[in-house]
């Protein structure tokens, strides 16, 4: 009994232990009556919770004296609040301040650790003993792309006073796009509303440039527009309904689905509204993928026609989706009948998206082949036209466009090939300016070699070699054709191109590039106006023959072709430098003026005080206690080969013609897989401290000092 008394004993006088920071008005004793104590939530009894319950109505201070057995740790720092709270007990009495009554303490099983925030920094709740704290997480400052500070006089222009169309255009600038391809909105929305609360000035340009085409990128979007246009004039600050002139809708978050309390948005009652309206497009964004797109219940109605035929709109652009037609609208005559009407006899721009002959017999797919081409026919005022995903675009269909055509655009229409567009082009092209052939699977180069002929006039060419099928898995990625250019076919040029790209170039031989590139070299004094030169191609020959390869035609071009200007005076950058530059140069009349200077890198005496010769030879120069080895500057294309020694010809070579004035000019010549996007080095790295730096000694601890008291 003696010996288990002593241990119960020692047990009760065992020292508490607190991981609280000492304050300063503890700093001369600890009092450990005065002290909150905490414990970490851990699994009880019904009747430990019963007991726990009626401790905690009782005086924190007697809870204290009579809590038995081994000391509790708490975890919980002082906040401001916390000491703020601690001196208003010592100079308020408890009669001046009506407190609430107890509440019961609920005791739940043990969870993991959360985190809260603690004046201004996040903190963990628990952590073991003697581990290090956290650090808090330095901004890294990226060198590379720092905002070099400009002096300047601090003067504000007066931006409210420009001119509204000014203002206009630098609002439409700096917020384009409003949202990604995947139709997501982007952050240039609130930008722009909050830009037009600065001041009334920006009020109109701001909210112009944001209701030109209105972001409708959820179900209740076109319902609150509707609702906003419905109102009187008079009770609105801003007249929206002459704003709006362009209507971009994704049926998959505008109008296929019911918004919650709304049903489901009536393209038709909207458009009474608008009547400045000219730009209709209504696509699904999963077929922008190149995937299958899921069904939506949705198709043209009557009530969008009839709402565009009694207001007498006028439209400049409409978007036909084969996938969004009834059946009885599919034979192609209802159609006809639409673009009869006088808002569609004003058609400028016309995308056709999902168009195929799908008859079984090959008479009547060249009959819808056929109507189709008579239904594009009939708008007069037709200048751009656009077939995507449309499997009816073949040989036969392509002696059918129509003239008069500025821009034409051809993508993922895997019949089309070479001869039935260039027969095309010789009948039909004299007036385009841009051609777009994207993701084309069965074309290839052979019309390049009459397009100066057939296109004089052409000013953009683009051409996408990707390809991608939403129908066919196996070997959808490969071309059609037999060979991209043939060793014999030579492209021309028009003298009106101001860009040329031709992206993912494969399945040629190394003769057949050498071609192409060359037709360009002996083209270069035709090209006065190209400013944009974009080549990417995909060569399969031994990696040495395509590094020299590289080398050389990358060199070659960027010497004809790029423009080599001098940068911009730093004394121009703000009204202060240049003043601050003409004092000085006022103040230095007699100062020589050198056009240049040389400096002779060889040094004078004899010995061992000539300059380095070579790499190994080390000077070495002892300073105190430090050695320093100097190496002689070595140059850039130096190298220990005995084949890269020896000169290379074309860099001396003397060129016919030096261009030189394209600001683009991008030459990427590989063997990889061709990809819409093209992981680097870049995309893996991290943009932002982690919180794991080495330690230095100058960041401060974002915890308290743990501070361990013995009563």
């Amino acid at each position: 009994m003696t010996a288990s008394g002593s241990t119960t004993k020692a047990r009760r006088t065992r020292a508490k232990v607190s991981y609280r920071e000492s304050s300063s008005e503890s700093e001369g004793g600890y009092d450990s009556t005065k002290e909150n104590i905490q414990t970490p939530p851990r699994a009880h009894s019904s009747r430990t919770n019963a007991r726990t319950r009626a401790r905690a109505l009782e005086d924190p201070s007697d809870h204290v004296s009579k809590r038995r057995g081994k000391a509790r740790v708490s975890y919980k720092e002082l906040s401001s609040n916390d000491e703020l709270d601690d001196d208003n007990d010592n100079t308020v009495d408890d009669e001046d301040i009506a407190l609430p009554p107890p509440k019961r303490v609920k005791r739940s099983t043990p969870q993991a650790p959360r985190s809260r925030q603690v004046g201004g920094q996040l903190r963990a709740l628990t952590r073991p003993l003697g581990q290090r704290p956290k650090r808090a997480p330095q901004a890294k400052v990226n060198v590379k792309n720092a905002v070099p500070t400009i002096p300047t006089d601090n003067k504000i222009p007066q931006w409210a006073s420009l001119p509204y169309e000014v203002l206009l255009q630098i609002f439409t600038y700096a917020s384009h796009p409003l949202h990604t391809e995947s139709y997501q909105p982007t952050s240039s929305i609130l930008w722009l509303v909050s830009m037009s609360r600065v001041c009334r000035a920006f009020a109109d340009a701001a909210l112009t440039a944001l209701y030109r085409s209105p972001p409708l990128l959820a179900l209740d979007k076109p319902h609150r527009l509707l609702e906003l246009l419905a109102r009187p004039a008079q009770s609105h600050f801003f007249n929206y309904q002459q704003r709006i002139q362009c209507l971009e809708l994704d049926i998959s978050k505008a109008l296929a689905h019911s918004a919650p309390g709304r049903g489901l948005f009536r393209l038709g009652d909207l458009l009474p509204h608008l009547p400045r309206l000219n730009t209709i497009t209504i696509i699904n964004s999963f077929e922008e993928f190149g995937s299958a797109a899921p069904h939506f219940r949705w198709h043209y109605t009557n009530d969008i026609f009839d709402a565009l035929r009694d207001t007498g709109q006028r439209l400049r652009s409409w978007t036909w989706n084969s996938s969004l037609l009834f059946k009885q609208q599919q034979d192609l005559s209802w159609i006809s009948e639409i673009h009869q009407h006088p808002s569609f006899q004003s058609l400028k721009t016309l995308i056709l998206l999902n168009f195929a002959a799908e008859a079984p017999r090959i008479e009547q797919r060249i009959e819808q082949s056929e109507l189709l081409a008579s239904v594009i026919q009939l708008l007069p005022g037709l200048k751009s036209l656009s077939f995507q995903h449309c499997p009816i675009m073949d040989d036969k269909f392509a002696s059918l466009l129509p003239e008069r055509l500025v821009t034409l655009e051809i993508s993922n229409c895997n019949h089309l090939t070479s001869k039935p567009l260039d027969a095309f082009l010789l009948d039909r092209g004299a007036g385009l300016r841009e051609l777009v052939l994207d993701h084309n699977q069965s074309l290839d180069l052979q019309f390049l070699t009459n397009l100066k002929r057939t296109c004089p006039h052409l000013e953009s060419l683009h051409m996408d070699l990707n390809y991608t099928s939403r129908l066919v898995v196996k070997n959808a990625s490969e071309p059609l054709y037999l060979a991209l250019l043939d060793p014999s076919d030579i492209p021309t040029w028009p003298s009106t191109l101001q860009s040329i790209e031709l992206i993912h170039l494969r399945k040629w031989t190394a003769g057949a590039a050498e071609l192409l590139f060359e037709s360009l070299l002996n083209a270069a004094d035709e090209l006065p106006y190209l400013r944009k030169l974009v080549l990417k191609a995909i060569i399969d020959i031994g990696w040495r023959d395509r590094a020299g390869f590289r080398e050389r035609w990358i060199g070659i071009l960027q010497k004809v072709f790029l423009r080599k200007s001098s940068p911009p005076s730093q004394h121009l950058r703000s009204l202060r430098t240049f003043r601050e530059w003409k004092e000085a140069v006022v103040s230095r009349p007699n100062a020589v003026k050198l056009s240049h200077v040389q400096i002779d890198m060889r040094r004078r005496g004899s010995g061992n005080e000539g300059l380095i010769t070579s790499a190994r030879d080390l000077s070495l120069t002892k300073t105190g206690h430090r050695e320093v080895r100097r190496l002689r500057p070595r140059n850039y294309h130096e190298s220990s080969n005995d084949e890269s020694d020896a000169p290379k010809e074309w860099k001396s070579a003397q060129e016919r013609f030096i261009q030189g004035m394209c600001e683009v000019v991008d030459i990427r010549i590989d063997n990889l897989r061709p990809r819409d996007v093209l992981l680097t080095e870049q995309d893996f790295l991290d943009s932002e401290a982690s919180g794991d730096e080495d330690w230095t000694g100058d960041q401060e601890e974002d915890e308290s000092v743990v501070v361990l008291s013995r009563i």
